[in-house]
């Protein structure tokens, strides 16, 4: 359940395209969006008058406002609940932080945000936030489609593991709040080994992955679609997603160690990376949400 849901913000076009998911996926869930504008003082360490100048500290403040000022109004247009603040400090700390003590269940974010003065958190930001924050985070690319209505075709990937199992959790939730369509795949990377018996025990892996997923979506009463295929994970993640023409991607932040792992983990920072879909990276919680 979304109850709570945080959008880090710079103002920036792509920072738009992150508020109109978060607004979507708070209509389905009756939720709260709580906008968020890091001051972050390291970017202007290089203006004349260094990183205390009153007028920076002023400048950077105003853009602050005008950034949550874009956030309420996309917050009032959709219908939403909505509340708004400026800290300062460390981008990625104070995102982890105000999401751990204002009881939030869902991370909006852009992968890229503005150049210079102005980027105060997109970007590689993004990446710091996934790997210092339990919480799932939904991830936002320059390049993704224009959101024009709900999401209705879901892609999830799965190695079988606890995180993928939890991700599996997460999409099977997303689509029945918007009734979409799941497309369930897993990658087997045969490019791990040369071993054909090694190959083997990954196809057997992927296919009681698939399974497992294809038993929980149905138990739900949603449609599913699967599918197992080869390569590198992340590749086969992004191609599927663009030919079949998903609206989100579910992934796992972690998944199986050693010569099992099939795809989690790197990849899927890979994926976030490379992909032209918005990516929710899930991680299966150490503890239940009081």
């Amino acid at each position: 359940m979304i109850d709570e849901i945080l959008v880090p913000t710079d103002g920036s076009e792509n920072a738009q395209r992150a508020l109109d998911h978060a607004t979507l996926l708070a209509r389905a869930f009756d939720a709260t969006v709580h906008g968020l504008y890091v001051i972050n003082f390291t970017y202007a360490a290089d203006f004349e008058g260094g990183i205390d100048s009153e007028s920076v500290h002023g400048a950077l403040e105003r853009e602050g406002r005008n950034a949550l000022d874009d956030v309420e109004t996309g917050c009032e247009d959709a219908g939403v609940d909505w509340t708004t603040e400026i800290l300062e400090g460390r981008t990625s700390v104070r995102i982890s932080n105000y999401a751990m003590t204002n009881d939030i269940d869902l991370i909006v974010m852009g992968t890229h945000g503005r150049s210079g003065i102005s980027r105060l958190l997109l970007g590689s930001v993004t990446e710091a936030v996934i790997r210092q924050c339990e919480l799932p985070v939904l991830t936002v690319p320059t390049d993704a489609p224009p959101l024009e209505t709900a999401y209705e075709d879901v892609l999830v990937a799965t190695d079988g593991s606890d995180d993928a199992a939890f991700a599996i959790e997460t999409a099977i939730d997303l689509a029945s709040a918007v009734e979409a369509t799941i497309h369930g795949i897993s990658v087997v990377d045969t490019g791990l080994t040369r071993n054909q018996m090694i190959d083997l025990l990954l196809e057997e892996e992927a296919e009681r992955a698939i399974e497992s997923l294809e038993g929980a979506v149905t138990e739900a009463g949603l449609e599913v679609t699967t599918e197992i295929l080869e390569g590198e994970p992340h590749e086969a993640i992004r191609d599927y997603a663009t030919q079949h023409g998903v609206d989100l991607v579910v992934v796992g932040s972690h998944g199986k160690g050693a010569i099992e792992r099939t795809f989690l983990g790197s990849v899927s920072e890979r994926t976030i990376r490379t992909a032209d879909r918005p990516i929710l990276v899930t991680r299966h919680p150490s503890g239940e949400k009081s």
